[in-house]
């Protein structure tokens, strides 16, 4: 009996980290299927900014989100486990990521946004856009 207990608890808690671990778009996925982009321009808290790219595919979804981010760049692929009609998440809770309210090309330029690092501390908090942002693609 002693011995069936900790294979137990070994079998539950990797089942536990299986479950709890978002399934993201792959990059080259994303990468692929972006059609257009929008760069977007942020003040944040405490006067801090930074520029978003957003990639969206033929169908105005979205597709990644990259910033500089510690000094260099962030590519975080969408993220539709933790994505809906209340807000869109980039990334995953393992690295970087980019929650925001919806996600489209039309609204992109009126969005507000925040920026988590892999140790889901926020490092840019309550971004609002500053200027309109550059069409490509």
């Amino acid at each position: 009996m002693k011995k069936i207990i900790p294979a137990v608890m070994v079998a539950l808690i990797s089942t536990t980290a299986f479950a709890n671990s978002a399934p993201q778009s792959d990059a080259r996925q994303a990468d692929a299927a972006t059609s257009k982009t929008r760069v977007i321009n942020y003040t944040c808290q405490n006067d801090q900014k930074v520029s978003v790219r957003y990639g969206f595919d033929k169908n105005n979804k979205p597709t990644y989100a990259q910033a500089n981010l510690n000094g260099k760049d962030r590519f975080m692929p969408i993220n539709p486990s933790r994505t809906d009609e209340t807000g869109t998440v980039f990334g995953d809770e393992n690295n970087f990521s980019l929650m925001a309210n919806t996600i489209t090309p039309k609204n992109v330029k009126k969005s507000r946004m925040s920026i988590q690092d892999p140790a889901s501390q926020i490092i840019y908090k309550d971004c609002k856009t500053t200027k309109k942002g550059k069409k490509r693609r």
